[in-house]
């Protein structure tokens, strides 16, 4: 099966919050694709609302699911087993520490002034026990101004 995973990458709260009201409905319309936000605070959200289960913005659920193997969700009772997130958007409040494997492209919405962040962030998908054949990083940059 194909790999649509993708984890999108921003400093800032408000951006994440723009990209995930821009996208967010398109993106489960067009192609099927569950959208999270991951923010770190209250803002968190998803369009992953699996029957029989409670809607939860909870940061470790939305992970979990949008990780499920490397999470080991079918581990976990009392989580979905059907059904994942498959674009998370999110800031730098899991640029540590959390294995995203399941994903296999990263996308850095905005460059990070410090270099350290662009290696954390990539390196939540690119870790050991990733079933992906290769892993793929895009950076957006800005356009110069004239």
């Amino acid at each position: 099966e194909p790999n649509r995973k993708l984890l999108v990458f921003t400093a800032f709260a408000d951006t994440a919050a723009y990209l995930f009201d821009t996208l967010s409905e398109w993106a489960l319309t067009e192609c099927g694709l569950h959208t999270a936000l991951v923010c770190g605070s209250n803002q968190n959200d998803s369009t992953f609302h699996p029957e029989g289960f409670r809607h939860s913005t909870e940061f470790n659920d939305l992970l979990i699911n949008f990780s499920p193997r490397s999470k080991q969700r079918d581990r976990i009772p009392g989580m979905p087993q059907a059904g994942e997130i498959d674009l998370l958007i999110a800031t730098d409040c899991i640029s540590e520490g959390q294995n995203l494997q399941d994903c296999d492209c990263l996308i850095n919405y905005d460059i990070h002034w410090n270099p350290v962040r662009i290696i954390q962030r990539f390196g939540r998908i690119d870790r050991l026990g990733s079933q992906n054949p290769a892993v793929q990083l895009v950076n957006f940059w800005p356009t110069p101004l004239p």
